[in-house]
């Protein structure tokens, strides 16, 4: 069986419920939950990625990649080709909001802190010169809507995705012993597996940075 939107569904419903009339939109949504759920728990390498663009010279607005979900490290490369990491220059809103409360206003210069507002990265002041941005992050994972849709999970661990969506739809039907039962085991036993394997850390353990960031594909005030 194919490792798709339609094969995981299939599995949920002939394998799980044995109930071809169950319905199909409900296991869809349980198996993007759970897809979610797993994405949101840890840092695995299958959900790293890379954003490089152009911040232009005179800028200090900045969108975000649409998938982006947390920040793993942030670095800025001038025309020269000198590379400087600003990760640990972020400075949460509040704060930033009183030190810098026009950066239009400043000085152009050399980004030397940075904060998130409205699905923005804020640069102090307007950039002196084109720099060329790097951002390491976490994305989120692509919703599942075509039967030919691939889930971003590893494809030896898509009896994950089975077992989340199955024990979803029992809690739904409020089959809460039976629930809890695959949930705290067979769930629970796959879940385990994948941290083992690809895990780095739990999210909710120290982080390196105060807040996640989000950043730029753009322009002043704007996308490229």
């Amino acid at each position: 069986m194919a490792y798709t939107l339609a094969g995981i569904r299939q599995r949920v419903i002939d394998d799980k419920l044995d109930d071809t009339g169950y319905d199909t939109a409900i296991v869809d949504r349980f198996i993007n939950d759970t897809q979610r759920s797993i994405f949101n728990s840890f840092e695995m390498p299958y959900a790293e990625k890379v954003f490089s663009g152009l911040l232009p010279d005179g800028g200090y607005i900045f969108t975000f990649p649409d998938d982006y979900q947390i920040t793993q490290a942030l670095k800025i490369t001038d025309p020269t080709a000198n590379v400087k990491d600003i990760t640990d220059s972020y400075v949460p809103f509040q704060q930033f909001n009183r030190a810098f409360p026009v950066p239009l206003n400043n000085p152009e210069g050399p980004p030397t802190a940075w904060t998130l507002h409205g699905n923005k990265l804020y640069f102090d002041k307007p950039t002196d010169q084109p720099y060329t941005l790097e951002l390491y992050y976490l994305k989120k994972p692509a919703v599942l809507d075509d039967d030919a849709d691939i889930p971003e999970l590893p494809s030896e661990f898509e009896e994950l995705l089975v077992l989340g969506a199955y024990y979803r739809v029992l809690e739904r039907n409020e089959d809460l012993d039976l629930a809890a039962f695959y949930k705290n085991g067979d769930y629970t036993d796959e879940l385990d597996k994948l941290a083992q394997r690809y895990g780095k850390r739990q999210v909710g353990k120290p982080q390196p940075m105060a807040q996640p960031l989000r950043t730029s594909r753009g322009r002043r005030n704007g996308r490229a």
